[in-house]
């Protein structure tokens, strides 16, 4: 493990999370309408040493809003589990920690500094709270004053109301020109924030362009907190290159798991030096396919389970001959009985 870390100064589940292997961390992150119960059962099931559930908005958890009490659910099984939410009232956001711990205990709260979407940005949520004070466009991080004294107050309010270990999840910067990540590893190790993930990407190339992974390694070169990098880790290979170029403590699969949840296992074999293994077998697929439709339904009712579980398909469906037409058919189709019968059909037909 990284000598630079200071790992007895930190959290007893930071330092089980890490301490337990001796390669960087496979992380599922969190991603809206995606990282529900049963796709991190699965994402668990492959090798996914961490799983985050989506972001819940701190206003409707202390509101005691049901859909956000709902996404506190989980089952024993997805532990070690992270918890993230966002906001930037810090009064809102210490009360919704608070929460969180009570319901959950979950292994680690995680604060949203990442996410770029404008309704939920420009109102100083998600990656909002890395706008720097007082920002003009085109002005440099060296004209500006920082850090955003709403970020600090935010993320001390949380670690000052929560006996379970705070970690972010966060972007380079707000744009090109206000890229302070390096800078920001210092603070928030101040702060009393135990593990930073990072997507190399500012917030306003939201997904577009190309994840620079280069600021991801000046800051684990200036961190003494453990690092989780993130953004285009969308192989085995990519993700075993870019731990060698900037010597991570751990990487953060996102848009890739979607499509392929097995990433997890072909990412820890290449870690550790182990053969690659082949595609699961379709029938397999099918099956656990089928299993998380069938969890969703109790969550968000049968219509929208069978709807929202449609994202999913083509990983578990496949490119296989006839697949095409089989992911069509499976598309018309808004309830389980009529999916089941379709795939099992399928899977039939193959053997």
């Amino acid at each position: 493990m990284d000598k630079k870390i200071h790992w007895q100064s930190l959290h007893p589940n930071i330092q089980r999370l890490f301490q337990k292997q001796e390669r960087p961390i496979v992380v599922l992150a969190p991603m809206e309408d995606v990282t529900i119960v049963p796709f991190r059962k699965i994402c668990k099931r492959y090798g996914a040493d961490l799983v985050y559930t989506e972001f819940i908005p701190a206003a409707g958890l202390v509101r005691e809003v049901a859909a956000c009490i709902k996404k506190l659910e989980y089952q024993d099984e997805e532990r070690p589990l992270s918890v993230q939410i966002y906001g930037s009232n810090p009064m809102e956001m210490a009360r919704a920690a608070r929460m969180v711990e009570k319901i959950v205990q979950p292994d680690f709260i995680d604060i949203n500094l990442g996410c770029p979407v404008k309704k939920i940005a420009n109102r100083g949520d998600g990656a909002g709270l890395l706008k720097p004070d007082g920002y003009v466009e085109n002005r440099l991080c060296s004209e500006l004053n920082l850090p955003p004294k709403n970020l600090k107050n935010v993320l001390c309010a949380v670690v000052d109301a929560v006996s379970t270990p705070v970690t972010v999840k966060m972007r380079l910067g707000w744009d090109h020109k206000t890229i302070y990540v390096v800078e920001s590893m210092q603070w928030f190790k101040e702060w009393g924030i135990q593990m930073i993930a990072i997507h190399a990407r500012t917030k306003q190339q939201a997904y577009t362009g190309k994840a620079d992974w280069s600021y991801i390694k000046q800051a684990k070169q200036a961190s003494s907190l453990p690092i989780i990098g993130n953004g285009d880790l969308t192989s085995a290979e990519i993700v075993l290159q870019r731990i060698q170029e900037t010597q991570v403590d751990g990487v953060m699969i996102g848009r890739a798991a979607i499509t392929a949840p097995w990433i997890f296992r072909d990412v820890i074999n290449v870690l550790e030096n182990k053969p690659p293994l082949p595609l699961p077998d379709l029938s397999f697929r099918v099956e656990q396919y089928l299993e998380m439709i069938s969890e969703a339904i109790p969550v968000k009712g049968e219509y929208k389970a069978v709807i929202e579980m449609r994202k999913y398909l083509h990983a578990f469906v496949g490119n296989e001959y006839g697949a095409a037409r089989v992911r069509k058919e499976v598309m018309q189709y808004d309830r389980y009985s009529d999916v089941k019968k379709c795939l099992e059909n399928y899977v039939l037909a193959k053997r």
